[in-house]
């Protein structure tokens, strides 16, 4: 394993702060490196291929290129191995401090604070530095318990070797990785100087970076990767304001734009009917039972949405525009924040007229083909109200949407402890909407509080001969 040179190729992006043209220097100078590390290394390898057997090379390595250097010289490979040695660990010592400090600076594990200090003009990493070397002490003095392997070389520092090789291999599966999602995803951002850079180099690398680590050791890889993905649960969990942004989102942004384009291409047939929920409520802080039911008739299938109408007086057009993204905000802390209800989005509307604004929303409120099918709406307790909710189900009918009518569910809450009882009624008219209704139906019987309860269908008729359809 030719480690010590091959790890310093990342140094440049460690200290990209002390570049004076980072954005030029980083990409030449890896670029370089590792151009002329190929060149080195693949002369050497052919070379001691040649003149020495496997098992030789194997078994004694350090051994063989000593006793065998011409003219007595092995001296001079014995203060080579300890100039790249010293090299790449004065290197890594300047550098891994200051990423240290980084990560400490924006405050993404809170215990690393302390590290983010620095000291002198160039905000030097005195905490950073002064931790790593202990830890850096530490591990010399334990791999030394273990003295030497049968080719001649310390045996804890094999480990130690290997240890750190699954840590660059891993931190350059990451660079990989990053890059590969901002290209695929078609980051806006995401501006490589390289003119030959293309994604699939970057998944190449990933996946390369990825199987040499497991063919170099399957368990301390795997070991590594459950350690790595430990850290990403515990920054996920974390709510913290990062100076970066978040590659995923430019890649789900992607893949989502992608596949709205081949969802509107492709033929809509009755049998992909899915549930998309519009729900409009004046007072969501009070009918937090409508985001409930919603979200069990949608059961992880389709959509839902709720809608905040916000009427202003005459005169309050600009102040009440002005409020939408506040009314947005609340929006999501009621939904998301207190009450857990992740698979609804809020929006809000603001207007001066609820019966214009209704029409015209439920007519713009889609992204291509995905637009409700489903609108849900209180039945109003005033019934000075009563005539304008009609109008609002004729305006859902025209736009061949189905409506959902909630009543009498004045202090209604949730017990996630009580199984529900009874039955679920269906009474059918005889229209054309037997379908969604048993659907919807049929969905809310499957929930876990609900699975107590049996469907009935109910129909009135004055006709005897109809009993029997």
């Amino acid at each position: 394993m030719f480690f010590p040179a091959l790890t310093g190729i990342m140094a440049g992006v460690n200290m990209s702060g002390d570049l004076k043209n980072p954005s030029k220097s980083i990409p030449k100078g890896i670029l370089y490196t590792i151009l002329a590390g190929f060149v080195l290394y693949a002369l050497e390898i052919l070379i001691c291929g040649g003149a020495f057997k496997r098992e030789v090379l194997i078994n004694e390595p350090y051994k063989v290129l000593v006793n065998s250097a011409p003219w007595n010289s092995g001296f001079l490979l014995t203060i080579g191995v300890a100039a790249a040695t010293l090299s790449t660990g004065l290197g890594l010592f300047v550098c891994a401090p200051r990423v240290l400090q980084a990560l400490a600076n924006d405050h993404i594990i809170p215990c690393l604070a302390v590290f983010g200090k620095g000291r002198g003009a160039h905000h030097e990493p005195f905490a950073a530095t002064v931790l790593l070397g202990g830890i850096v002490l530490g591990i010399i003095a334990a791999a030394s318990w273990k003295g030497l392997s049968p080719s001649g070389m310390s045996a804890g520092m094999n480990q130690v070797a290997e240890i750190a090789s699954m840590c660059f291999l891993l931190t350059y599966t990451m660079v990989n990785l990053a890059a590969f999602v901002e290209s695929y995803g078609k980051n806006p951002s995401f501006r490589p100087r390289f003119k030959f850079f293309h994604w699939s180099v970057a998944l190449y690398g990933f996946l390369a970076c990825l199987a040499v680590s497991f063919y170099i050791n399957f368990w301390s890889a795997g070991i590594a990767l459950l350690v790595v993905w430990g850290l990403f649960i515990v920054i996920k969990r974390r709510k913290f304001q990062a100076a970066f942004g978040d590659a995923r989102r430019g890649f789900l942004y992607s893949r989502i734009r992608e596949n709205l384009l081949a969802l509107a291409r492709l033929p809509y047939d009755p049998k992909n009917w899915r549930p998309t929920i519009s729900i409009l409520s004046g007072k969501p802080e009070e009918q937090l039972y409508m985001p409930y039911f919603a979200s069990i008739l949608e059961a992880d299938r389709g959509i839902v949405s709720l809608v905040k109408f916000v009427e202003y007086g005459p005169g309050e057009s600009a102040q009440g525009l002005s409020e939408h993204q506040e009314e947005v905000r609340k929006l999501y802390d009621l939904l998301w924040t207190q009450n857990g209800l992740y698979n609804v989005f809020p929006e809000a509307v603001v207007c001066s007229d609820y019966d214009r604004s209704l029409q015209v929303f439920l007519q713009a409120h889609l992204i291509g083909p995905l637009k409700p099918n489903i609108v849900m709406m209180n039945y109003p307790e005033n019934p000075m109200r009563v005539e304008q909710n009609i109008r609002h189900l004729h305006t859902i009918q025209a736009l061949n949407m189905s409506a959902l009518m909630m009543m009498n569910f004045g202090g209604y809450t949730v017990n996630p402890d009580r199984m529900i009882r009874g039955t679920i009624d269906v009474w059918w008219r005889g229209t054309p909407n037997l379908s969604v209704m048993l659907i919807l139906a049929n969905i809310l019987r499957s929930d876990p509080l609900w699975l107590g309860t049996e469907l009935r269908i109910l129909r009135v008729t004055r006709k005897e001969e109809d009993i029997s359809s």
